[in-house]
């Protein structure tokens, strides 16, 4: 079991340690005892070397990967691609006589793929000219690219979108949820490894944005920076790549690539030089205790005044997921506040603690990562980045 697991997480270059290994294993032993594919059998694990592992992929990808996903994700990432980094694209497009090309790399249902769609629609809408966009979305999972090709949906992907966003979709009698048809022909779907990049070809490159978002903080460090060295280079001249805020402390040093914007995680390849976007400053301050352990994390209600009524119902509702040991809904919480303030150091601080009661170590270190990037003075991020830092150099 331990070799079929180990390689199932080399193909897709995934750490696959803690829940997740759980939940694949638990899915291996579910399969049909009486195959080849049985992971009692010591032909299972060597299947890849005849080319046998891809069918069992197809049935364990679902169960290796994080799916979750939702429309306008990070609002703040994409106020600033509306207003500076999107007209710079069609501007060039057009100059060049071509399309504008998009792809949102580990798209799972779409949404991500979509949003794209929507935001060129919105400002190709307000110019005298643009080139139709062309617009890529990709996954492992093919049962999620089945879905995103659909272009139906629930309100859970809805959540947080603004009041305008809904003009672009159609609402059935059973509840679904369905994007403009005029919207999802922009968008083509395939499926992809970003594990595996060199030894695929992918529809529209060279791309003059590569949403990346979510994916990479999921992958073993040396899968991670092979597969950004991929995604750079399927870059346009002056092509960006923008990742999910808890992940841009992880490109920091990587090679071709620099920062496009001060603060939100947008970059660049190195040759190109962009004038700089103005940064989103955050619209309140929230402090809660930056010191271990948990309980002190999320610091007591009474500390907030007043005025600070939601902060303190939100605090209420983390203290109760803990007292009823759920930290993954603790997790979604957060989640959902990031959406509102994602440059806030002390909300990555707790997802990353959060992260660590569930030994999601890899993606906790991404989360603290994010923190000391937004703070490099708050000495919570700092002691956990430093204890958590790898042999060799790497983490």
């Amino acid at each position: 079991m331990e070799q079929l697991l180990r390689k199932i997480e080399n193909e897709l270059g995934l750490d696959l340690r803690g829940s997740r290994q759980d939940r694949l294993q638990a899915a291996i032993l579910a399969l049909p005892m009486a195959t080849e594919q049985s992971p009692d059998l010591p032909t299972s694990v060597g299947l890849s070397a005849a080319g046998g592992l891809q069918p069992l992929l197809e049935q364990l990808v679902p169960h290796a990967t994080v799916g979750e996903t939702y429309f306008w994700r990070e609002p703040e990432t994409w106020a600033l691609f509306e207003s500076s980094l999107l007209p710079k694209i069609l501007d060039q497009a057009e100059r060049e006589g071509r399309s504008p090309r998009f792809w949102s790399a580990g798209c799972s249902t779409g949404e991500e793929a979509y949003s794209i769609a929507i935001a060129c629609n919105r400002v190709a809408g307000r110019r005298d000219s643009s080139g139709r966009p062309r617009i890529l979305g990709s996954d492992i999972n093919a049962d999620s690219i089945a879905r995103a090709r659909r272009a139906s949906f629930r309100d859970w992907s809805m959540r947080g979108v603004p009041d305008w966003f809904f003009q672009y979709f159609s609402r059935s009698r059973d509840g679904h949820i369905t994007i403009e048809p005029a919207i999802a022909s922009a968008v083509q779907f395939q499926v992809a490894n970003l594990n595996r990049l060199q030894q695929q070809a992918v529809r529209g490159a060279p791309f003059d944005a590569i949403f990346c978002r979510h994916v990479l903080m999921y992958f073993q460090p040396e899968a991670m920076r092979r597969t950004v060295a991929a995604l750079r280079a399927l870059l346009a001249e002056n092509g960006l790549l923008i990742v999910g805020v808890a992940e841009a402390s992880l490109l920091e040093g990587i090679d071709g690539l620099e920062r496009a914007h001060r603060t939100l995680p947008v970059f660049q390849l190195a040759a190109a030089r962009l004038a700089p976007a103005p940064a989103f400053a955050s619209s309140r301050q929230w402090e809660v205790p930056a010191s271990p352990p948990m309980a002190a994390a999320f610091g007591s209600v009474a500390d907030f005044s007043a005025t600070e009524q939601q902060q303190a119902s939100w605090m209420k509702q983390l203290e109760a997921m803990l007292r009823e040991d759920s930290p993954e809904v603790a997790i979604a919480i957060v989640d959902e506040r990031l959406i509102e303030e994602p440059e806030l150091a002390e909300l990555h601080y707790v997802r990353g603690l959060l992260l660590t009661l569930l030994h999601r170590k890899r993606e906790a270190l991404a989360a603290f990562r994010a923190a000391l990037y937004l703070d490099p003075m708050h000495d919570g991020a700092r002691q956990a980045t430093a204890s958590r830092r790898m042999p060799g150099g790497a983490s």
